[in-house]
């Protein structure tokens, strides 16, 4: 809606349709917001784990960033973090891949095993994290 996509096109070659790059900006942003839910429910444990508000946001924000600057370390098993596939500041995201490519770039090569996992990681972060804020909820004296 915003912005004119063209084709990419090297050497007289059309590599990359305007509907193809289309289509893969709409499944970055779907698998963008797959991890979303993980992320609130990562949240909500943190928040319920800590005595205030300032604490559990300093906790939050400091896991979060450490998840984020060590996951690189990990290299493969990195891609079995709910965190490797929401885009953040070192962004490793399918998002960021295909920001690369409507920039033109041809050699944006991404697995079918990434995507899938980038479906099917967050569920279960998702649930581990929500029961753990459960449980921790249950425990606590109001």
């Amino acid at each position: 809606m915003l912005w004119e996509y063209g084709a990419i096109v090297e050497d007289g070659f059309e590599l990359i349709s305007e509907q193809e790059i289309r289509e893969e900006i709409g499944l970055g942003l779907r698998l963008a917001l797959v991890p979303l839910p993980a992320a609130i429910a990562f949240g909500l444990l943190i928040s319920v784990s800590t005595q205030s508000a300032t604490q559990a946001v300093t906790t939050a924000l400091g896991i979060t960033l450490a998840i984020d600057i060590f996951k690189g370390l990990l290299g493969d098993m990195a891609n079995y973090l709910y965190a490797s596939f929401q885009p953040s500041l070192i962004d490793q995201s399918y998002l960021q891949s295909v920001s690369r490519i409507v920039r033109g770039y041809s050699d944006v090569l991404i697995d079918d095993s990434v995507l899938q996992l980038n479906m099917w990681v967050p569920f279960p972060a998702l649930i581990l994290f929500f029961a753990a804020g459960l449980w921790i909820v249950q425990r606590r004296k109001i």
